[in-house]
């Protein structure tokens, strides 16, 4: 992979791809969330990686929808423990049907599943 401001090649380290891999993706959300305001994000499936990524994008500043199903209760917090950093979302919006992840009609510009 190459770009203008890193190449990655044969004997590149795992910790070097994640980092390059890290900084591509925070960069990216930072650029989108920059040039048309936050984007709107729903998670369905709010595993352990979901929920990681979602509490991610929402430290980032994006509007971040969980979707909640069955008789879970509606968690106060979603903490993210990782050797990139610790995070903490505090009360995360927490959608009970696929229809309520969108508000008011609003499209989402992103649906991770």
């Amino acid at each position: 992979i190459e770009s203008k401001r890193w190449s990655v090649g044969p004997g590149t380290s795992t910790n070097m791809l994640h980092a390059v891999a890290r900084r591509a993706t925070a960069t990216t959300a930072r650029r989108a969330a920059s040039s048309s305001g936050p984007l709107k994000v729903g998670v369905v499936g709010a595993g352990a990686v979901g929920s990681y990524m979602g509490v991610r994008l929402a430290e980032l500043g994006h509007d971040v929808r969980f979707l909640v199903m069955g008789s879970k209760p509606t968690p106060a917090s979603i903490a993210c423990k990782s050797w990139q950093g610790d995070a903490l979302l505090e009360n995360p919006r927490v959608a009970r049907a696929p229809a309520d992840l969108a508000d008011a009609g609003e499209p989402l510009d992103w649906v991770l599943c």
